[in-house]
């Protein structure tokens, strides 16, 4: 059974939800997805948690701080007061639908790295399997089973290092 809660405490059936995430263009299918995504996680599906889940969508770089996803929060259709929506980003954390590396990103992609440049601050996606197989190996070894294998490599990209080096000639 779907529950969608519009305040703490108060929760709906699923008739209720069909009309929240249904209300006009705001939510239409991709809202009704993001309700199911959210309830098979096992959370209670609010309008934050689906404005949220349609938030992150459609951040064309995948990475953001709180502080953007707030920022797109504020110019969206979307109308969540910000502290509940910066809870619903702690929970969906919790529960991987975001994953927090540097920035928060969907948790929908398999297991990765990340390449973070100080400088500009890009943040690149890199899938290392030779690392990824170390990563495995070291978790069997030890007898423990990864729940998160998310790692990011912290330094300068070789655009900033190059443009640095001109400026010091």
């Amino acid at each position: 059974m779907l529950k969608i809660s519009r305040r703490a405490g108060t929760a709906f059936a699923p008739a209720g939800m069909a009309r929240v995430a249904t209300q006009g263009s705001i939510w239409g299918e991709a809202g009704k997805a993001a309700a199911q995504e959210i309830a098979a996680r096992g959370l209670v599906v609010s309008i934050a948690r689906i404005a949220l889940l349609l938030v992150m969508r459609q951040i064309p770089s995948r990475h953001a701080t709180a502080e953007q996803i707030c920022r797109e929060m504020l110019q969206s259709p979307y109308r969540t007061p910000i502290s509940t929506f910066r809870t619903a980003i702690y929970e969906f954390t919790d529960v991987g639908l975001l994953a927090l590396v540097h920035y928060y990103e969907l948790a929908d992609r398999p297991p990765h790295e990340h390449l973070y440049c100080t400088q500009c601050q890009r943040m690149e996606e890199v899938r290392d399997e030779p690392l990824m197989a170390l990563r495995r190996a070291r978790f069997a070894a030890q007898g423990l089973r990864p729940a998160n294998m998310r790692t990011v490599l912290i330094g300068q990209c070789k655009d900033c290092t190059c443009h640095k080096a001109r400026q010091q000639d």
